[in-house]
């Protein structure tokens, strides 16, 4: 799993002229039941996150995306600030801004 910084972190972390990061998803094969997990689910807070990272169930609370090659939905822009991991592919295309 990654985070994308956005801008202003970015810059922080990086120094002047960084940028966050936005990547987007084309899933070209997948395996059955493939999956991409894009942020936590809704509602979660802080403080969950840091007790799931700590009991090691963040696989617990992060959205889940069930895909398949080929069609409209399996591309997915993934903007900063949000969690992602592709689970299962067997070939994706990443695009990278």
């Amino acid at each position: 799993m990654q985070v994308h910084p956005n801008d202003e972190q970015a810059r922080r972390l990086a120094g002047p002229g960084f940028y966050g990061k936005t990547e987007a998803w084309y899933v070209v094969e997948a395996d059955p039941g493939a999956q991409l997990i894009s942020g936590f689910r809704p509602g979660v807070t802080r403080q969950e996150i840091q007790a799931a990272v700590g009991n090691k169930t963040i696989l617990d609370i992060v959205e889940n995306r069930n895909v398949k090659a080929g069609i409209p939905f399996s591309y997915r822009l993934v903007p900063c600030m949000l969690w992602d991991r592709v689970c299962s592919f067997t070939k994706c295309s990443k695009a990278r801004t």
